[in-house]
């Protein structure tokens, strides 16, 4: 897991070309080195899933997370879902969330999902209704309204309405902090 982390640090540095491509192959090796000690931590497969894909190697990294979503654990389903959406492939962690939805029958659990579908899609129109589905006393749900519902003032030129929306937006980031 350090490597993995030295690898996203590398990222964030905005390394780029073959330094960043050596990073990734390196930790790639370093992952495949110790698969026989961690080969049944899920954060392993989560990791190197993520090396896979960012080498160009979505097969490879495809397969584990196929491995992990045949486990039917709903957190590491989620888990499985947000790699793909950090990942950029977020139809994929979409269609994960949904179908997790609605095969529970755990209303707790799909509050969770609900919320987490939300931040896996841009459209306002889509994040509100899933945010609907949600827990409403979540206050991540709440602040997650309350910005969606300031972007929407701005976009319809009510610019002092959106001032406040956002004004308390960052007030509850700051309570929270």
């Amino acid at each position: 897991e350090p490597l993995f982390k030295d690898v996203m640090v590398a990222l964030a540095e905005d390394q780029a070309g073959e330094s960043l491509h050596d990073h990734l192959a390196a930790a790639a090796r370093a992952f495949l080195a110790i698969r026989e000690e961690a080969e049944g931590a899920p954060s392993y497969h989560l990791e190197l899933a993520q090396v896979y894909h960012r080498l160009g190697k979505a097969k490879e990294g495809d397969a584990e997370l196929s491995g992990l979503l045949a486990r039917n654990d709903p957190d590491l389903t989620m888990d499985v879902a947000e790699v793909y959406r950090q990942l950029g492939i977020e139809d994929r962690a979409r269609a994960i969330l949904e179908q997790l939805y609605s095969g529970s029958a755990d209303a707790a659990l799909k509050k969770r999902v609900a919320f987490q579908r939300a931040n896996a899609q841009r459209d306002i129109d889509d994040q509100e209704a899933w945010l609907e589905k949600a827990d409403p006393n979540d206050p991540n749900v709440r602040i997650q309204k309350l910005e969606n519902r300031a972007h929407r003032s701005l976009l319809a030129g009510r610019d002092e309405e959106a001032d406040r929306a956002f004004r308390e937006v960052a007030a509850s980031y700051d309570r929270d902090a």
